[in-house]
């Protein structure tokens, strides 16, 4: 039976579009989302507000100020410009899962043999939350069990276990991994089916 050449939606909680062929899965997710096009004009504003201020301001003598605003300004627009254009990409070959963050240059991009990957799951993380010392916050990673039983993180900071259950399903699918219970999985990926498949393998 053909694999379908795509491009369509994963799943309808995951916003990664995914696209199979014999070669190569290919899963990409914008960062983009409804709105942020409004930050824009704010983004703009204060580029244009700093350069009409910050000649007058040098010539003050409040060099380390002006340029502590102008380092500021340019991140908060750096940031800005890969929301509105950066997408999250995973490309799995026979030889290599492959995780890309851009066109903007932004960290996390990776690359790993799949020889070595024994499996794929899930992890539940709680961090201390930062405006209340009695409060903890829980986010999803998406990672890679190794030979050697070491662990590679792949995506992270996701609200909900939903969003990345359907990679891992997939991903272990194309590459033939059984999805099996792994220890730091949440209960409900642990009592997800078994999917059992033909390793793609040179």
């Amino acid at each position: 039976m053909p694999l379908p050449r795509g491009p369509l939606l994963l799943s309808p909680t995951s916003r990664f579009i995914v696209k199979r062929s014999e070669e190569q899965l290919r899963l990409h997710s914008r960062w983009y989302q409804k709105g942020m096009w409004l930050l824009a004009p704010f983004g703009l504003m204060m580029l244009g507000i700093y350069a009409a201020t910050a000649p007058a301001d040098f010539q003050k003598g409040q060099i380390l100020t002006t340029a502590f605003g102008g380092l500021v300004i340019a991140g908060l627009n750096y940031l800005l410009l890969a929301v509105l254009w950066n997408r999250t990409e995973i490309v799995v070959t026979r030889a290599t899962l492959r995780v890309r963050r851009g066109p903007v240059p932004w960290p996390g991009s990776k690359e790993i043999p799949t020889r070595h990957i024994l499996q794929l799951h899930v992890r539940e993380n709680w961090h201390q939350d930062k405006r209340s010392p009695h409060r903890k916050t829980r986010s999803f990673s998406l990672e890679a069990l190794m030979q050697g039983e070491y662990s590679v993180p792949l995506l992270d900071g996701f609200k909900h276990e939903n969003e990345l259950t359907p990679l891992e399903q997939e991903i272990e699918r194309w590459l033939g991994l059984e999805n099996l219970p792994v220890e730091e999985e949440p209960p409900a990926t642990k009592a997800s089916s078994t999917r059992p498949g033909t390793r793609h393998r040179p």
